[in-house]
């Protein structure tokens, strides 16, 4: 992977890994406007003259992109973040100028809405390049100990993006063209984030050492002491341990190996530094052994199911509302997910760092599984009120933050942060997959209650079956999770996730 020359001084560093956090920032905001489509879902329907069935294909597809991370993921973790930067700023920018033209030849399009369904799949795929860019850089350059605060404050932009962009379609764009004018905003947003990223994400991998390290025994099983508190960074790479000394500055220089095991470092002689680098010493399994792995698929598919259920969600709030007679507080409900998520993503992260000793994530993340199945319950039986639908959407919103807060970092803790990409990419995959049928099956039923000769379905016979559909979705996952967790509940691992 890229990475800057070792920084001068600490200061530097920080400075730099700060920098690129900013930039990560930005960048996941921009990714997350691929889940304001419920917002611009009415406008493309009428537009193009879409089925509901159309709209949850384009929909669908455009969340099957971002979930076709597994490839940027392998790209990420082969060339790092300029190449994977530059990769998404070329499909990105394409992908939604050819959604902006899509309305000067809306009949055509109307007939094919397979060929902008295929846009829509396009304009994912660039995201998720930005998304691994964003969220794996920033994982790898802070410590792990931070590493539930990191991805919170990362995850809290991401999520809350829908509710800004929200606001600009609604109040900033008034003409007659609006769904063309926001893919136009689109293009130059994802075109400015990505040259950002090109320009300021790189990989810092350190880890906070102790000068004059002396070594009081010359056994394993005897303590060692530290003195000189004074702390400094150091990068590593993937050379063996080493102790040298740079003749320009007369400085010592370590590199060390990222994989290095604790056993094998305390098995050093006498002079050796004893360095752990902290998650690198996780186990790093191959593709088949991946796929073989029990604790992936428990993990994997808690996650996506609950991710499923969630984005059906998210991508139908409109439709549902109007399906209830409720569409006159959209401006309200499509607000309420991205601004619980992003409100709730950073304190789901700091306190499953502080807790995670005795509340491990896995915890967490079966407590969001249950908010999914309450939500979608509430919905279900109770949808017609828009009290309860609000509160149904809201704990939604709540799963939503800690499922996407706290999974990237129990991934890299289960599997080791090396294939944090290529994992993370498979997870993200399945779910759009997931997302996809569920989704279509969605509309499907939906369509099956419309009236001859309109587009629009009303009562709750139109979305009882979508929405039991993601409640036994949603019940699965908190079954798959709590199995997890019986599974591995007297494993050290778990109780340091």
């Amino acid at each position: 992977m890229a990475n800057f020359e070792q920084p001068t001084s600490p200061r530097h560093l920080s400075l730099l890994k700060s920098l690129g956090l900013v930039v990560g920032c930005l960048a996941k905001f921009v990714t997350g406007s691929l889940f304001v489509f419920n917002v611009y879902a009415e406008d493309l329907k009428t537009t193009f003259n879409f089925t509901q069935k159309e709209v949850e294909l384009q929909s669908s597809l455009l969340n099957l992109g971002l979930g076709a991370g597994f490839l940027p993921g392998l790209l990420y973790d082969k060339l790092g973040p300029t190449w994977t930067s530059g990769a998404g700023l070329v499909v990105s920018v394409s992908a939604y100028l050819l959604l902006w033209s899509t309305t000067k030849y809306a009949e055509f399009y109307g007939r094919n809405s397979w060929l902008m369904a295929f846009y829509f799949f396009v304009c994912g795929v660039g995201s998720v390049f930005t998304y691994m860019v964003a969220l794996n850089t920033n994982m790898i350059n802070f410590h792990s100990k931070h590493r539930g605060l990191i991805v919170g404050v990362l995850n809290s932009f991401f999520a809350g993006s829908p509710s800004i962009f929200s606001v600009i379609y609604y109040k900033g764009l008034t003409g007659q063209n609006r769904f063309g004018d926001f893919m136009l905003l689109f293009a130059v947003s994802f075109a400015f984030v990505d040259i950002l990223c090109i320009i300021f994400l790189r990989i810092f991998t350190s880890q906070e050492i102790t000068e004059n390290v002396l070594t009081i025994a010359p056994t394993k099983d005897e303590s060692k002491y530290l003195k000189s508190s004074e702390k400094y960074e150091v990068s590593y790479n993937s050379t063996k341990p080493a102790i040298k000394t740079n003749d320009s500055t007369g400085t010592e220089e370590h590199n060390f190996n990222p994989n290095l095991k604790q056993d094998e470092s305390e098995n050093s002689s006498e002079s050796e530094v004893d360095l752990i680098v902290n998650d690198h010493n996780r186990e790093e399994l191959s593709i088949k052994q991946l796929l073989c792995n029990a604790n992936f698929h428990l993990f994997t598919w808690m996650f996506v199911l609950a991710a499923s259920v969630g984005l059906t969600l998210v991508n139908n709030i409109t439709i549902i509302a109007k399906s209830l007679h409720l569409n006159q507080y959209n401006g309200s409900l499509v607000l309420i997910v991205p601004i619980t998520t992003a409100a709730m993503s950073i304190s789901i992260g700091v306190i499953s760092d502080l807790l995670k000793e005795k509340i491990p994530r896995m915890s967490i993340l079966v407590f969001a599984c249950a908010c999914f199945v309450v939500s979608q319950a509430v919905i279900l039986v109770f949808g017609k009120l828009y009290v309860l639908l609000m509160l149904g959407t809201f704990l939604c919103g709540l799963g939503i933050s800690a499922m996407w807060t706290l999974c990237p970092a129990v991934m890299s803790e289960l599997f080791s942060l090396e294939n944090i990409g290529r994992n993370w990419g498979i997870a993200i995959l399945l779910a759009a997959v997931a997302g996809l049928i569920i989704q279509l099956i969605f509309g499907t039923i939906y369509d099956a209650y419309v009236v001859k000769g309109t587009l629009d379905c009303y009562g709750m016979k139109c979305i009882n079956g979508g929405i039991g559909l993601s409640l036994t979705a949603a019940v699965i996952s908190v079954s798959l999770g709590v199995v997890f967790i019986i599974k591995n509940r007297r494993s050290s691992n778990y109780v340091k996730m």
